[in-house]
């Protein structure tokens, strides 16, 4: 039986140029850079942005254009600490079969504030992909001393195409080559006219092209199956917001004929980013995140799409038919939509042009019946968005999506990938309208450092973006005490960053600034551990320890210990540190569990008499009677009880 459906994306068209002036507010120049010059307060909840790390990679500069196979290119590592470490430089690519594979180019002990220049002849970088298909390369410094073992920072990518019959390599920078999925078409027949000749290149079986196994460049056709019987390689390409109403004409879809004999299998997509801030004691790993939520369309070659719709919650499509030494092609689109839970959660994660981004990966299927296995059959593809800050964006947002129900509101969310609020800063921008919709903003990694290669950065912006939706934005002023020691316990005198220093995380703060900034880090943590249990924060700013030592980021820290770092270093009324709520929030519930994220909006709710503004900045106490009203007027109900003592527990009555 043919069966009809309709492929409804939902992408943005003609989304506006969204320019953020954040400025400062004060004397000091170390306060809040705010959204409208001459506000009291920020219409902006800005992050700022990442300080630099203890090693920072690049490459010496945005190769571009053809060169032949012996050109060499160079990068270069620098030691941004105050002492030597031991450190590994590798090259590290994503070739066009998804797999990730590493070649030293040094090893040895970086001097403090030093640099170390690396150089390697095209023709030796460990993924020669075939023409017109490029492999993604990265200068990656590890630590290797005990001190800071297992830091990693990878710089901007590079993007390489092999020509094996003309023996040289098409370099194209930071960006990847992107040819167009689709231009404006007059008639229908024209778009699909498009589309085959689109894909049929994409999904050919590769002919050429080496990787470096075991010491040795060998065929990619000889490399062993990557994470399934199926043969993958990949291609990127754009899909303009422009296009949304040919593809919402074009992809009506036909099912193949079910065939018993045929085990039902699903593919389910990963994306391929790397976050420097990963790997720290997290309980969630960062590394090839599951496509959560994200669209997508599975076509055979040449053909109309046989399935277009919202992969679930682990990145996979429905159980569906594959046909034997057949050659598909899938495209993950970073456009999110998730329904399961009772309302329906759009979140569109956009280049700076505006535009949804949409890669590819095409594979051919061997021998796909599975009569002895025990359905589904699952195919797994990786390595989409190697090094593209959008799919590395939808990776991260696509995880918070996974909260448990009730923790977003359901609507539009708006995330600009590759836009920054001020130089490379992170910011999310409240709607302009009541009801309306707000815009994250995460800067790219256009200086190895910022904000798309930090995970924790990511959630933490959405968090900003989930409050608002949920409960409102309250008074955020970040004017700190004039008579603070800005290079003491809580001040902000030692982030890297000078323009950078309204908050941090041990900052003492007003109590409404501090309740925002630390909601955005419970909602972060809570992406990266679970729901229960140990939690570890990894920070993203330069941290003031109490033997007066600063530790550069990124680093771990406790994110359900009673701290009391205002009560221990700085106490003052109305007053608060942004590490404590944190504190507070994961671990101040019933059972020393956590607060649970509802609770939270609906006790800010309660505090502020409805919907929270500007004119809010409530109290603990205040926060304490609403969540007595919150928890039905019951001072036994242990969630109300845990809530109370909670505030005494980790510092934050204050």
């Amino acid at each position: 039986m043919v069966k009809r459906r309709l492929f409804r994306a939902s992408f943005l068209v003609g989304v506006a140029a969204l320019i953020v002036a954040c400025t400062s507010v004060g004397d000091d120049g170390n306060h809040e850079r705010v959204g409208q010059s001459a506000a009291a307060l920020s219409t902006d909840v800005c992050l700022g942005g990442a300080d630099t790390p203890a090693l920072l990679p690049k490459w010496v500069q945005g190769y571009q254009g053809r060169f032949p196979s012996s050109q060499m290119i160079s990068g270069t590592v620098q030691n941004t600490d105050v002492v030597d470490i031991p450190v590994r430089i590798d090259v590290r690519m994503a070739g066009g079969d998804a797999r990730v594979i590493s070649s030293t180019l040094w090893q040895g002990t970086l001097p403090r504030g030093s640099t170390q220049t690396v150089n390697l002849r095209l023709d030796s970088l460990p993924i020669r992909s075939y023409r017109g298909v490029a492999s993604v390369a990265e200068i990656v410094a590890t630590a290797t001393g005990a001190a800071r073992r297992g830091d990693v920072v990878y710089s901007t990518p590079l993007y390489a195409a092999y020509d094996p019959a003309a023996g040289t390599f098409t370099l194209s920078g930071a960006l990847p080559p992107q040819p167009r999925f689709l231009s404006t078409e007059a008639t229908f027949g024209a778009a699909v006219t498009q589309v085959a000749n689109q894909v049929q290149p994409i999904t050919r079986r590769v002919g050429g092209g080496t990787a470096l196994s075991s010491g040795q460049f060998v065929n990619f056709t000889e490399l062993p199956a990557n994470g399934s019987d199926a043969f993958i390689h990949a291609q990127w390409m754009t899909l303009s917001s422009a296009d949304s109403a040919k593809l919402n004409s074009l992809f009506q879809l036909f099912d193949a004929t079910v065939d018993a004999s045929y085990a039902p299998m699903r593919i389910c997509a990963k994306y391929g980013g790397f976050y420097i801030d990963d790997g720290k004691g997290e309980s969630v790993g960062g590394a090839a995140l599951p496509a959560r939520f994200a669209r997508a369309v599975l076509a055979r070659a040449g053909r109309l799409p046989d399935w277009s719709g919202t992969l679930d919650a682990g990145g996979c499509s429905p159980n569906m038919t594959l046909l034997d030494y057949t050659d598909y092609n899938f495209l993950v689109i970073t456009d999110l939509y998730d329904n399961a839970l009772g309302g329906s959660h759009n979140v569109h994660v956009m280049d700076q042009a505006g535009s949804v981004q949409t890669q590819a990966m095409g594979f051919s299927t061997l021998t796909v019946r599975r009569a002895s296995w025990t359905p589904p059959f699952t195919i797994n593809l990786g390595g989409f968005g190697s090094g593209d800050n959008a799919m590395r964006v939808a990776g991260v947002l696509g995880q918070v999506m996974s909260l448990p129900f009730g923790s977003i509101v359901p609507g539009d969310y708006n995330a600009n990938a590759n836009t920054a609020c001020s130089a490379s800063t992170a910011c999310f921008s409240p709607p302009t309208t009541p009801g309306g919709t707000g815009t994250l903003n995460i800067g790219p990694n256009n200086d190895n450092t910022h904000n798309s290669q930090y995970k924790y950065v990511i959630a933490h912006e959405f968090g900003h973006a989930i409050q608002d939706r949920a409960s409102g934005t309250v008074r955020h002023d970040y004017t700190r005490d004039a008579t603070l020691d800005e290079n003491g316990p809580c001040g902000c005198g030692f982030v890297s960053d000078s323009t950078d220093r309204a908050h941090c995380l041990g900052s003492r703060q007003n109590i409404g600034a501090a309740e925002i900034e630390s909601f955005a880090h419970y909602v972060a943590a809570n992406t990266w551990n679970g729901s229960s249990g140990a939690c570890t924060f990894v920070y993203y700013k330069n941290f003031r320890e109490d033997t007066g030592s600063i530790t550069k980021p990124p680093f771990a820290k406790s994110c359900n210990a009673q701290t009391k770092w205002l009560e221990n270093h700085c106490v003052a009324p109305s007053r608060g540190v942004e590490w404590d709520w944190l504190n507070f929030f994961r671990a101040g519930g019933s059972g020393g569990g956590i607060v649970p994220i509802a609770d939270v909006h609906g006790i800010f709710r309660q505090a502020c008499g409805g919907t929270c503004s500007t004119s809010n900045e409530p109290s603990f106490v205040a926060l304490q009677a609403a969540a007595l009203a919150y928890y039905g007027g019951n001072q036994n109900d242990p969630r109300y009880q845990a809530f109370s003592n909670g505030g005494t527990n980790f510092g934050v009555n204050h």
